[in-house]
């Protein structure tokens, strides 16, 4: 890649490349790491986005996301933007006040979380929890 060009999320899949090599190690659960391949992460992309649509969400609808480091937190980044929604990372690590003012200030209209974040989340707002997914 030249000097001049840049960089996007969709520049980590290969065009003509191996999409059976590992893409990601997830260890969130650090006493057994997961590979994913380029392949599974492109189809767990998809399905989020197919599953957001199915949700009724809209294209333009902007979608929390509230998780520790995870995979779920990259394939849910990578589907909210294939629905052609606005993905609004928030450190769970805010005060809940910031928290709220992030809510109202990018009017959300659903989060994707961990289950360790939906049990403190006071909301209104659907919220899909990534261990009520599996």
């Amino acid at each position: 890649m030249g000097t001049n060009e840049t960089l996007n999320l969709g520049d980590i899949f290969p065009l003509n490349g191996n999409w059976d090599k590992v893409a990601l190690i997830d260890c969130h659960n650090w006493a057994e790491p997961i590979k994913y391949s380029y392949a599974q992460l492109d189809e767990a992309a998809d399905s989020c986005a197919r599953g957001l649509i199915a949700r009724g969400f809209k294209a333009g609808d902007a979608i929390a996301i509230m998780s520790s480091n995870r995979v779920e937190f990259i394939t849910s980044f990578m589907g909210i933007l294939r629905a052609a929604m606005i993905a609004v990372p928030i450190n769970f690590k805010f005060r809940a006040n910031i928290i709220d003012f992030i809510f109202t200030d990018s009017n959300i209209k659903g989060v994707i979380c961990d289950c360790q974040r939906s049990e403190g989340l006071q909301t209104n707002l659907p919220v899909l929890n990534f261990d009520d997914l599996g």
